[in-house]
């Protein structure tokens, strides 16, 4: 019994490999590219030499009720953005509302069972290069939120620009702003199950710890900033994400094989940053 069970495994990968049988399994499992929602989106949006390049690939499961006015500032090739890509989860629909503007800087890729609606013809939606917003995130832009290079956002995170209501101070009589907009900075890494509420500012290479709630600007310029807690505070500098990938196999190799709870990493003199070793060509279609 064992040994058939291997044996089917093993065929399944092989079978996976072939390009056909892998179209069919996607399509089989609800993971494929909608064919006909990424034409119509496509040509709804772009001029049809434009269009034909396909430049927005939209998967099954993705529910677009609304397109409105969508903006890409870099040069087009096909699947260069996605929505409704599935890799953990596979429940709950994708959901594109846009009546405002959506514009995308370069690469970026919207995950499954996500969100993003922008509520009004003056709201914007801006995501910077190579942008990742992970599973399951709801994105309630009123007025604008704005996303920076190379940033992940991880499953589960909500982030709104608007509390919608007004809250009336009964010692004071003040009322203060419903709405302010949120600025994520460049190469950020928020975790997961994140809240992110209005007039919140982060600086460049932020991490953010899951679960935690920020409410306000934690723009320094001390760097690496590391934020948590409920309320988010700023609780130590200089962590950084590590986006080099053979730097990322290296510590995978070495602590899969026992190598301890931790590897130190050599400085060099001439880059305290550890660029050397953090940095590497990232690619938001598979990180």
């Amino acid at each position: 019994m064992v040994a058939f069970t291997l044996f089917v495994m093993r065929f399944g990968r092989i079978i996976r490999r072939i390009h056909l049988f892998r179209f069919i399994f996607d399509k089989w499992r609800g993971t494929a590219i909608s064919v006909h929602k990424t034409l119509l989106v496509n040509f709804l949006l772009f001029r049809i030499k434009d269009a034909l390049k396909l430049p927005i690939w939209v998967y099954q499961g993705t529910r677009i009720e609304h397109i409105g006015k969508v903006q890409i500032n870099a040069p087009l090739h096909s699947g260069m953005i996605r929505f409704g890509r599935r890799k953990f989860f596979r429940s709950g629909k994708t959901v594109i509302i846009n009546n405002g503007v959506i514009t995308f800087q370069g690469n970026c890729t919207i995950m499954g069972g996500t969100t993003v609606h922008v509520l009004g013809t003056n709201c914007q939606m801006q995501f910077g290069r190579d942008v990742m917003i992970g599973e399951n995130v709801k994105i309630l832009v009123g007025p604008d939120i704005s996303i920076g290079d190379f940033t992940r956002i991880a499953f589960g995170c909500v982030l709104m620009s608007a509390d919608f209501h007004y809250v009336l101070n009964t010692s004071n009589g003040k009322v203060h702003r419903s709405m302010a907009p949120i600025v994520i900075g460049k190469y950020n890494w928020i975790g997961n199950n994140c809240s992110i509420k209005k007039g919140v500012v982060t600086s460049d290479y932020c991490i953010v710890s899951n679960n935690s709630l920020l409410l306000k600007d934690y723009s320094t310029d001390l760097p690496y900033p590391f934020i948590a807690g409920v309320p988010g505070k700023i609780k130590g500098y200089g962590l950084r994400r590590i986006y080099n990938d053979k730097s990322s196999k290296e510590l995978d190799s070495f602590f899969e094989n026992d190598g301890g709870d931790s590897m130190t990493i050599p400085l060099k003199e001439d880059d305290p940053d550890f660029n050397w070793y953090c940095n590497g060509k990232i690619n938001v279609h598979l990180h």
